[in-house]
């Protein structure tokens, strides 16, 4: 690959939700679910006011337990990274982008490419076709601070693999 074709491929948002894995939350059973594991206490702070309310919400969830699965109410949006189609295709094949000429020229690859043959599982929504939007309103406090830390790792995993993107756009 060029320089450029790096450039491209990983600042293209399907590589990078890639590098950032899957979402603290999944689409289950019509609903939509988020994980919580006993030793994330191991990572807050109880003279934090916020963290001492996560600390409570969290220990009331998993009640003895290593880990828990909570169910939230949430509504369900089409997926903005694959609009809804549940694949998208691999950004190895187009995050340079193509042009005319690349289709004209080899008109087998222009009919896989746009048969899908390139096309992978959707990196943000697994497939699914749609990303869930906890309803925030109808979350008790407590559990709504664990949203919110949730949400907060996501992006914090997303920030990250963004970063590591850039480094690797850059040659490193």
């Amino acid at each position: 690959m060029s320089r450029m074709d790096d450039y491209n491929y990983f600042n293209d948002s399907r590589t990078i939700a890639g590098m950032a894995g899957p979402s603290r939350f999944r689409v289950a059973g019509g609903g939509v679910t988020v994980k919580f594991e006993a030793d994330l206490l191991d990572c807050l702070d109880e003279d934090d006011a916020k963290d001492r309310v996560l600390i409570a919400a969290l220990v009331k969830a998993l009640d003895g337990k290593d880990e828990v699965t909570l169910t939230l109410p949430s509504k369900f949006e089409v997926c903005g990274e694959c609009q809804g189609k549940g694949s998208h295709v691999n950004p190895s094949i187009d995050a340079g982008g193509l042009t005319r000429e690349d289709l004209y020229e080899d008109p087998d690859f222009a009919e896989a490419y746009f048969g899908g043959v390139y096309d992978v599982t959707c990196y943000t929504c697994g497939g699914e076709r749609v990303t869930p939007e906890v309803d925030r309103k109808a979350l008790p406090a407590g559990v709504l601070a664990l949203v919110e830390l949730a949400e907060e790792q996501d992006r914090d995993s997303y920030e990250f693999a963004r970063e590591c993107a850039a480094e690797r756009a850059m040659g490193a």
